[in-house]
C-alpha cells in the first residue's frame, strides 16, 4: 500500500511538471518558494496620557523569530521577541513609534504602530509614574531674632500612583546670611559650616524624614498639555500649584534642623517647557508665625546640564530686569503681581557710603550701583536707586550658592557726612540665577535691619527679551 501511494504521488508530480507527457527536452521542475512572514501588530490605544502603559500585541506566521525597536519617542520596546505575544509599554510625551520585524525562511516582514503620548497637568508632568527623579535647589530658613540659614539640597521625588513622596533628602551646604557679631562689616554669606572634620567640602549628608509629600496638583482644574500651553495672563499661570509637606526627624521640638526645617509650603509648580527639555521646578515661601521658609528646586538633570556655565557677577550687568512678586500659601493657589519698576545693575562700584552705622555702610561699599527702571519702556526712573552685591565667596569654587543681595537705599547714603542725614537700607532681597541664567529667582529677606519677619518669592525676568 505504501509503494502504491508513493507511485501515485510521484506520477502526479511528473505529469503536473511535464504537461502530461509528449516529446522530451522539457524544462527542469521548479520547487515552490517559501512564503514570507506575515506580521500582525497593534496597540491597545492610539493615544494615552504620558506615563500610562499601552499593551502592544503581535502575532506572525511563517516566522521563526522577531525583534523590536522604537523609532520615535524614548519609550522602551527593544530586543528579541517571540513570534507572538504582548507587552505593556509606558508611553512618553509626543509620538511613540514601535516597530516589530519578524524573520523566517522566506525573508523578513515588518509592521509599526504609533501611539501619541498626551499630557494633562498632574504629578506625572514632574515625575513619570512609577519612577524616581532628583530635584536640586535651595532652602532658606529664618526665625525671629536669629540669622537666616541658606542650605543647598537635593530631593528624590518618587511617583506612586500620582502621589509624590520624598524618597531621599540630602544637603551639602549650610551658610548663614549675617553680619559679624561685632557688626563691623556688612551683610554677607558666611562660611559653610555643615562639613564635618575630615570630610571634603561639598559632602552630602542625609536629612532624615518621618513623613513627606509633594502633591496638591489639581487635575480637575488644569486639563492642559503643559508642553504646549501658552500662558497669556498671570491668572492662567496661577493655576499651576502644588504643596510640599516634610516632617524632619530631628530633635524633640519637632522643628527639624534649623537649616532644614519641617515644611508646609504652597508652591508655584512649573512643568517642563517642552517635551525635550526637562526643566520643571517648584518654588514658594511659608509664614511660620515667627519667621519664614523659602524653597526652590528644579530638575537636577537640567541643573547639571549647565554645571560648566556657572553664573558670575558680570552676568547680571546692564540687563533690564522686570520685578515679579510671587505669594504662596499652603493649599492655596499662588498669586503673582508685577511691579511698575524694575532694575538695571551697573558695573560702577559704590566706593563709599556715609551717614549710617558701620555695618550698614559696609553692606553698601563694594556693591554695584543699580538704577530703577520703568518696566513699560526700560527707561531709567531713578539713578543709583538700589545696590546689588555679589555674595559669592570666590574661594569656594565648588559651591552652588552664587547669590546676589539687592537692596533699596536712600540718597543720604551718598551724601557727605552730616548729622541730619540718615542712610537707610531696606527692601532686602536675595537673588540667584536659574541654571540657564535666563531669570533671577529669590526671596524677600525679611528680619534684618528691623524689617518684619516675612518673605515672598521674587522672580526677575529679562525685560529686554519679554
Amino acid at each position: 500500500m505504501k509503494k502504491l501511494s508513493l507511485y501515485i504521488l510521484t506520477s502526479t508530480f511528473i505529469l503536473a511538471s511535464c504537461g502530461g507527457g509528449g516529446g522530451g527536452g522539457g524544462s527542469a521542475p521548479v520547487a515552490p518558494s517559501n512564503p514570507a512572514p506575515v506580521v500582525n501588530f497593534s496597540a491597545s490605544s492610539s493615544s494615552v496620557a504620558t506615563g500610562v502603559a499601552v499593551t502592544l500585541t503581535w502575532s506572525s506566521s511563517n516566522a521563526t523569530s522577531c525583534s523590536a525597536s522604537v523609532s520615535a519617542g524614548s519609550a522602551t520596546f527593544a530586543g528579541t521577541k517571540g513570534t507572538s505575544g504582548n507587552e505593556d509599554v509606558v508611553v512618553v510625551y509626543g509620538t511613540n513609534t514601535f516597530n516589530l520585524s519578524c524573520t523566517g525562511s522566506g525573508g523578513s516582514s515588518s509592521k509599526s504602530v504609533t501611539v501619541e503620548g498626551t499630557q494633562i497637568f498632574d504629578e506625572s508632568a514632574f515625575v513619570p509614574l512609577g519612577q524616581t527623579k532628583t530635584y536640586k535647589g535651595f532652602v532658606f530658613n529664618k526665625q525671629e531674632g536669629a540669622v537666616g540659614c541658606f542650605a543647598s539640597i537635593e530631593m528624590d521625588l518618587t511617583n506612586n500612583d500620582n502621589f509624590l513622596s520624598i524618597s531621599n533628602y540630602v544637603v551639602n551646604e549650610w551658610r548663614n546670611i549675617s553680619y559679624r557679631s561685632s557688626l563691623s562689616d556688612g551683610l554677607k554669606l558666611r562660611e559653610n559650616f555643615i562639613t564635618s572634620e575630615g570630610d571634603t567640602q561639598g559632602t552630602f549628608y542625609s536629612i532624615p524624614t518621618t513623613d513627606s509629600a509633594l502633591n496638591g496638583i489639581d487635575v480637575s482644574e488644569v486639563q492642559v498639555n503643559p508642553y504646549t500651553f501658552e500662558v497669556t495672563t498671570f491668572d492662567e499661570l496661577e493655576q499651576f500649584s502644588a504643596d510640599i509637606s516634610v516632617d524632619v526627624d530631628y530633635g524633640e521640638d519637632g522643628y527639624g534642623y534649623y537649616c532644614n526645617p519641617d515644611m508646609n509650603i504652597g508652591l508655584l509648580a512649573l512643568p517642563s517647557t517642552s517635551a525635550t527639555k526637562d526643566d520643571s521646578s517648584f518654588m514658594g515661601t511659608s509664614d511660620n508665625g515667627d519667621g519664614y521658609t523659602f524653597l526652590y528646586i528644579v530638575s537636577k538633570d537640567y541643573w547639571d546640564s549647565y554645571a560648566s556655565n556657572l553664573p558670575s557677577e558680570s552676568d547680571i550687568f546692564s540687563i533690564n530686569w522686570a520685578d515679579l512678586d510671587l505669594f504662596t500659601s499652603y493649599r492655596s493657589n499662588p498669586n503673582i503681581a508685577i511691579d511698575t519698576y524694575g532694575f538695571k545693575v551697573n558695573s560702577d562700584i559704590a566706593e563709599y557710603a556715609n551717614n549710617g552705622p558701620t555695618n550698614r555702610l559696609q553692606t553698601i561699599i563694594g556693591s554695584r550701583r543699580t538704577d530703577s527702571i520703568s518696566v513699560s519702556d526700560n527707561s531709567i526712573w531713578i539713578q543709583d536707586d538700589y545696590i546689588t552685591k555679589y555674595l559669592f565667596n570666590q574661594e569656594d569654587t565648588w559651591s552652588s550658592q552664587r547669590l546676589f543681595l539687592k537692596a533699596d537705599i536712600n540718597s543720604d547714603c551718598y551724601q557727605s557726612e552730616r548729622s541730619y542725614y540718615n542712610c537707610n537700607i531696606y527692601d532686602l532681597e536675595i537673588l540667584f540665577f536659574t541654571p540657564d541664567k535666563e531669570e533671577l529667582i529669590g526671596f524677600k529677606l525679611g528680619g534684618y535691619n528691623g524689617l518684619s519677619e516675612i518673605s515672598n518669592v521674587k522672580i526677575m525676568l529679562n525685560n529686554d527679551e519679554e
